[in-house]
């Protein structure tokens, strides 16, 4: 398997519930199953906002600082908070912060990716669960091979 192609040809889907799901998804993808939950991009476009990937002090991603433009965070809103998602006010607008596990110490001011594109919303038509795709060709390559690791594929 030519994992540097592989790594071109997905994205993260982001799970947004108590424990986040990580997922890998084909890249612009419309709709993909987990488990039998079916989400399916509920039509705002590809450009919804812009991220930030958050990395702790050795440079390891720990998260995404998530910037919903409003139609999406109207959407969004539901989105319960807890350990692993956390919702703030950055100057004017709303930050949507999801870590994958317990490291919450990031430097807020590095890096400013500020990425847009490939952040599709999706809606589950089994449980309702909201998930947010985000593009990762920005990254260094073992930056996307550390998140492969981390993530579960979907279908």
């Amino acid at each position: 398997m030519n994992n540097g192609r592989l790594e071109k040809d997905w994205e993260l889907a982001v799970v947004l519930s108590t424990q986040p799901r990580i997922l890998r998804i084909q890249k612009d993808a419309q709709s993909f199953d987990l488990r039998g939950d079916h989400f399916q991009d509920v039509g705002f476009g590809y450009h919804n906002g812009f991220y930030d990937f958050l990395r702790s002090q050795a440079g390891t991603i720990i998260g995404i600082r998530y910037f919903p433009a409003a139609q999406a965070d109207a959407m969004l809103q539901g989105v319960a908070e807890g350990e692993h998602i956390i919702r703030m006010r950055v100057e004017k607008m709303t930050a949507l912060l999801v870590f994958w596990g317990a490291d919450r110490h990031f430097n807020p001011e590095f890096p400013s990716d500020q990425y847009f594109g490939n952040n599709f919303i999706y809606l589950s038509n089994k449980s309702g669960r909201l998930a947010v795709g985000f593009g990762i060709d920005i990254l260094a390559p073992d930056e996307r091979a550390s998140l492969m690791q981390i993530s579960e594929g979907a279908s």
